[in-house]
C-alpha cells in the first residue's frame, strides 16, 4: 500500500444528469445502480441501455464507473445476478460493489478480472475483516462509517506490513466523506424489514429513522414487559435522525490515514447537489495537491446551501455521540442568516444578520419558530431585499414572529452555476486530438491522429496517460473545384467544430493541393466520422479482449448449469404431511441468547440444550464514553469471570455453552478479546459466535480449533453464502473461508425461501447446520448512539439503565420498541412484537433446522425458563408427533401471555419484497 498519495473522488449518480454533473465537476470515478440489484431502489437508477451509454460518457472523460451490485440475494435470484455480472463486465464496468458474498464468489469465479468493492453493508470494521476481504479478491473495502480516522489509520499501516510480501492481496480503503448517515450500522437494519416488508439489504428501506418518535420509560414486569411506563417529556421527537456527514475540514487528516477514496453519498439528491458538492471537494484535494489548501468558509456555506440537516465530522472524526443526531427534524436545514428582530404592518420584517451571505431576489427562504410546534414559513424572495446596516428588511406573505430564525434553503446564484456546470462540458475533461491529413491521387482524405487514452494504474486511485495513434481512410471523395475551391482555412475551420462532444482539436497539420471541393455538410460529417472513429478506438481500452470474454463466457455457462442442477430440487407443498427432504436432524436443539448469569441458569432449567451468553459487565458503564485502558481491562477480566460462572453452571446442567460477542467487534474489542480465546476450553466454553468474519478471523487467527458459529450479522440469503462460509482448511490459499459450525439464516427469508437455501446446500454437501431465530423481540437496528443517555429536560446526559428499568420508543402508531444497551453504550432497538414461530415447529424441522434459537437478551430468568420449556416441549412432541396441532395452539397461546407487545410470524410467512 502506497504512502503519501491523495484520494480519489468518488461522485454519485442517480440520474444520467447527475453523472454529467459529476464528471464536469471533476470527479475520479462515479458510483450508479441499474433497476435491479441496487441498494436504493427509490433512485431514479439507469435502464441497461442507458448503463452503456454512462460508461461511454465517463471513460470518454476519463472517469471510472462503478456499478452497485449491493443488495442481497436469494436463490431464486443468483442465475439473473450472474447474467448481470457477465453483461457488466462485457460492456467495460470498472468495478462492481457488492454486500452478497454468494454474489462476491460468482464475481470471483466468473469474470475475476472485473474488481469487487466490498460494500459497507458487509459491516467491515477491523483489520481482520479488512484482511479477509483482500484474501478473498476484493479490490477495495468500503468501511463502516462508524470506523474512525485513527484506527483506519492502524488498518492501512498494519494492511501495509502484513500484505507487502503479497502484492497479489492489497487491497484499497474507501470512507464516506459526505452526505446522509445512516443511524444503524449499514446492514445491521431491519428496521424496515421488519415494520413493513420493506428491506434495506434489498434496496428499499422506508427511513423508520426519519419518523418522530417517543421516549419512554417505565418498570419491567417478571416477563421483562412494560408496565408503570411513562412518556417523557423531550422537546425533539426525531430521535433517531442522524445529521449529514462533512468532513470536508478535515480532508489532510483523511488523506494521511491513507484513504484510497472519499465518496459522495447521494443518489437520490439532486443533479445541482452533485454539481455543487464534488465541485468543492475537487477543488479541495486539487489544492491539496499543491500543498496550499485551507477549508474556507465560503465553501462550507455553500456545501450548507446545496443540501443539509446539519452537518457532524461523523463517527470517522471521532464526533461525540450527541453530536451526530438531528433531533428536531429530518429535512434540510439550509444557511442560517441571522434573527427576525421586527415585523412591520406592512408586511416587511426585519432580521439581524449573523452570515456574510444573505438573500436575494430568487432564492428560497424559510422562516423557524422556536417554537417546535409551530410549522415553518417558506417563500421565494420576489423582491431585492433592502439593507440597513447590519440589518435586513424583507418583504413577506404573512406575519412572521419576532426571534424566528431566518435561513436561505436554496440559493439562486449557486444553482444557475451548477446548472452552467451541468449543461457545459468541462474544458478540463476534453480530450485533445493532433491530426494530420492528406489526401491520396484520387481525392480521399487521409487522416492521422494523436490522442491520449486515460487508463486508471492498478492498486491506485490514479490514472495513466498514454497516447495512441489512429489512420483513418475517409469514404468522402473530394472533387477538383470548378470556381470556388475550399480553402485551408474552411477545411481547418470546420473541423475543429467538436463543441458537444468530449473532443477538442488542438492541432491539424495539412498537406493541401488547394483545388478541391466538397460541402460543408459533407465536410462536418467527416470529422463527427473520425471523432466516432476516435470515440470507439479509446473505448475499447476498457472492453475485455474476446479471450478474456469468452473465457468468462464459458465459466458463465458453467456456473449456469451448477445453478440449473439446483433449481431441479423438487419442494412439495407445505401442506403435504410427507414434505421431506431428507434432511430432518436426528435431533433439533433449543438454543437461547441471554446476558446474565441468573438468566443462563434458568434458560438451562427450561430444558435448552446450548446457551449463547453475551455477558452484560458491571463495567459497561455507557457514561464512560472514553474508558481508559485500566477500565477496559477491567471489563474484560469481569467477562472473563462471567464466562467461568458460566461454564460451571452449564456443565453441571449438561448445556452446551457458547460465548456470544456483540454484532460490533471494534479492533480494541477484538485485541482485548483474542488473548482470552486459548483460555476459553478450561472455562468448558465450547465456541464462540459472531456477527461478523472479521470476529471470525481474529479468533480463528488466535486458535484454528475453536468451534465458530455464526449470528443473523452475517445475512446468509442463500446457498452460496453457506457455502463461502463453510470452506476448509483444504481449500486453495485464494478461495479462503472459515469454517463455521453452524450458521443462523437471515430472519428475512420466507420458509420457502430457507427451505430451498437449506435443501440446496444439503444437495452440495455444504458442511454447516443451520439455526433459525424462533422467538422474541429480534433486533432491529444496533447503532452506536446511546439512546439511554436521552436527558428530558436538556437533550444532555441522563442515564437510564435498561437492565433495570424498561426503555423504548413509541412511533406514531403506537408501536413500542424495546431498547438495550451492550458494552460501550452501543444501543439496540428491538421490535415492536415478538417473534413466534412454536406452531410451524413441524415445518421447521421438516426443512432441515438443527437448532431453534430464542433471544432473550434484556429478558428476567421467569422469561427465559418459561420460553425454554415451551420450545423444548415443541420440538419434542413434533418429533414424536402426537396430537400435535392441539399441543401447538396451546403453546402458542402460553407465548402469547408473556410475550413483549404481542406475536407475529414476521417475515417467515411473507418474506421481503
Amino acid at each position: 500500500m502506497r504512502k503519501n498519495f491523495l484520494p480519489e473522488l468518488l461522485a454519485p449518480a442517480g440520474s444520467m444528469e447527475a453523472l454529467k454533473a459529476a464528471v464536469n465537476a471533476g470527479a475520479d470515478a462515479v458510483y450508479l445502480s441499474g433497476k435491479r440489484f441496487g441498494a436504493r431502489h427509490y433512485a431514479a437508477n439507469f435502464e441497461d441501455e442507458e448503463i452503456e451509454g454512462a460508461v461511454s460518457y465517463a471513460h470518454l472523460h476519463g472517469v471510472k464507473v462503478q456499478v452497485t451490485v449491493n443488495t442481497l440475494i436469494k436463490d431464486s435470484e443468483l442465475q439473473d445476478v450472474a447474467e448481470y455480472l457477465l453483461w457488466l463486465y462485457k460492456i467495460g464496468v470498472d468495478a462492481v460493489i457488492i454486500q452478497d458474498l454468494g454474489v462476491a464468489s460468482i464475481c470471483r469465479e466468473m469474470v475475476p478480472n472485473l474488481d469487487m468493492h466490498a460494500s459497507t453493508q458487509m459491516t467491515i470494521h477491523n483489520f481482520e475483516g479488512v484482511k479477509w476481504a483482500a484474501e478473498f479478491g476484493f479490490k477495495r473495502v468500503v468501511l463502516a462509517r462508524e470506523v474512525g480516522v485513527q484506527d483506519i489509520k492502524r488498518i492501512s499501516e498494519k494492511l501495509n506490513e502484513e500484505l507487502k510480501a503479497d502484492k497479489s492481496s492489497s487491497i484499497e480503503l474507501e470512507v464516506f466523506g459526505h452526505g446522509a448517515l445512516c443511524y444503524s450500522y449499514s446492514g445491521q437494519c431491519l428496521m424496515s424489514s421488519f415494520i413493513g416488508g420493506r428491506s434495506g439489504n434489498r434496496g428499499m428501506c422506508a427511513q423508520p429513522c426519519r419518523k418522530p418518535y417517543d421516549f419512554t420509560v417505565g418498570e419491567k414486569d417478571e416477563f421483562g414487559r412494560p408496565q408503570n411506563t411513562r412518556v417523557m417529556p423531550l422537546k425533539e421527537h426525531y430521535l433517531l435522525s442522524t445529521r449529514d456527514l462533512s468532513v470536508y475540514k478535515h480532508l489532510n487528516q483523511i488523506s494521511k490515514a491513507h484513504v484510497n477514496s472519499i465518496k459522495i453519498e447521494g443518489r437520490m439528491r439532486s443533479p445541482q447537489y452533485v454539481a455543487i458538492v464534488v465541485g468543492i471537494y475537487r477543488k479541495a484535494i486539487d489544492s491539496m495537491k499543491r500543498e496550499k489548501w485551507k477549508p474556507t468558509d465560503e465553501d462550507v456555506s455553500k456545501l450548507k446551501l446545496a443540501f443539509n440537516r446539519g452537518f457532524t465530522e461523523g463517527y470517522i472524526m471521532n464526533a461525540r455521540r450527541g453530536s451526530l443526531m438531528a433531533r428536531d427534524g429530518p429535512g434540510n436545514r439550509g444557511l442560517y442568516v441571522g434573527d427576525v428582530v421586527g415585523y412591520k404592518k406592512s408586511g416587511e420584517v426585519v432580521v439581524k444578520i449573523k452570515n456574510p451571505i444573505i438573500p436575494q431576489k430568487g432564492d428560497g427562504i424559510v422562516f423557524k419558530s422556536l417554537n417546535q410546534d409551530e410549522r415553518d414559513q417558506g417563500m421565494f424572495l420576489e423582491k431585492e431585499p433592502s439593507m440597513n446596516k447590519n440589518k435586513i428588511i424583507l418583504k413577506v406573505q404573512r406575519p412572521v414572529k419576532p426571534e424566528s430564525k431566518l435561513f436561505i434553503t436554496r440559493k439562486k446564484s449557486l444553482m444557475d452555476s451548477a446548472d452552467e456546470l451541468i449543461n457545459e462540458s468541462s474544458s478540463k475533461r476534453l480530450i485533445p486530438i493532433k491530426i494530420s491529413i492528406k489526401w491520396d491521387e484520387n481525392k480521399f482524405a487521409h487522416l492521422d491522429c494523436e490522442f491520449p487514452v486515460t487508463i486508471p494504474v492498478t492498486d491506485t486511485p490514479k490514472h495513466e496517460v498514454t497516447h495512441k495513434h489512429l489512420h483513418y481512410r475517409s469514404p468522402l471523395q473530394f472533387e477538383t473545384a470548378i470556381k470556388r475551391p475550399l480553402s485551408h482555412e474552411q477545411i481547418e475551420k470546420q473541423l475543429k467544430k467538436t463543441g458537444g462532444t468530449p473532443f477538442i482539436i488542438k492541432e491539424i497539420k495539412m498537406e493541401y493541393p488547394g483545388d478541391l471541393f466538397v460541402s460543408i455538410g459533407k465536410l462536418n460529417q467527416l470529422r463527427r466520422d473520425l471523432l466516432d472513429k476516435v470515440a470507439e478506438e479509446l473505448l475499447n481500452y476498457y472492453i475485455p479482449e474476446k479471450k478474456d470474454l469468452k473465457a468468462a463466457e464459458t465459466r458463465f455457462y458453467n456456473l449456469l448449469n451448477g445453478l440449473k442442477s439446483d433449481l431441479k430440487i423438487k419442494h412439495k407443498p407445505e401442506s403435504d404431511k410427507s414434505a421431506n427432504f431428507d434432511y430432518k436432524p436426528s435431533k433439533t436443539d433449543v438454543g437461547v441468547y441471554m446476558d446474565n448469569l441468573e438468566t443462563l441458569t434458568a434458560a438451562c432449567k427450561g430444558g435448552c440444550k446450548r446457551v449463547y451468553f453475551e455477558p452484560h459487565s458491571t463495567y459497561s458503564n455507557f457514561k464512560n464514553s472514553n474508558p481508559d485502558e485500566k477500565y477496559i481491562a477491567r471489563y474484560f477480566e469481569d467477562i472473563f469471570e462471567l464466562l467461568r460462572k458460566a461454564g460451571t453452571i452449564c456443565s453441571e446442567m449438561n448445556v452446551d455453552l457458547i460465548w456470544k460477542l456483540p454484532n460490533i467487534t471494534s479492533q480494541s474489542y477484538l485485541d482485548h478479546t483474542t488473548p482470552l480465546i486459548n483460555k476459553l476450553s478450561d472455562l468448558n466454553v465450547s465456541g464462540v459466535m459472531v456477527d461478523g468474519i472479521g470476529a471470525a478471523e481474529a479468533i480463528k487467527t488466535q486458535n484454528n480449533k475453536i468451534e465458530i458459529y455464526g449470528s443473523t450479522g452475517l445475512n446468509v440469503w442463500n446457498h452460496l453464502i453457506a457455502e463461502q462460509l463453510s470452506k476448509t482448511s483444504n481449500d486453495p490459499p485464494k478461495n479462503p473461508g472459515i469454517t463455521f459450525k453452524s450458521i443462523t439464516v437471515s430472519p428475512e427469508l420466507s420458509k420457502n425461501e430457507i427451505k430451498r437455501l437449506i435443501s440446496t446446500s444439503h444437495t452440495k454437501n455444504i458442511p454447516t447446520s443451520f439455526e433459525l431465530l424462533v422467538q422474541g423481540n429480534i433486533e432491529s437496528m444496533v447503532t452506536e448512539d446511546c439512546l439511554p443517555l436521552i436527558n428530558p429536560k436538556s437533550n444532555g446526559l441522563k442515564m437510564y439503565d435498561a437492565k433495570k428499568e424498561f426503555i423504548g420508543i413509541i412511533d406514531a402508531k403506537k408501536r413500542v420498541f424495546p431498547v438495550n444497551t451492550n458494552y460501550n453504550g452501543r444501543t439496540h432497538i428491538l421490535n415492536a412484537v415478538e417473534l413466534c414461530l412454536v406452531d410451524y415447529m413441524p415445518s421447521i424441522l421438516r426443512m432441515g433446522i438443527n437448532s431453534v434459537v430464542i433471544d432473550a437478551r434484556g429478558k428476567p430468568p421467569s422469561y427465559a425458563l418459561e420460553m425454554a420449556a415451551i420450545y423444548s416441549n415443541a420440538v419434542e412432541k413434533t418429533e414424536k408427533g402426537n396430537e400435535l396441532k392441539k399441543t401447538l395452539n396451546m403453546l402458542k397461546n402460553n407465548v402469547k401471555k408473556i410475550s413483549t407487545g404481542g406475536i407475529t410470524t414476521g417475515n417467515f410467512i411473507r418474506g421481503v419484497k
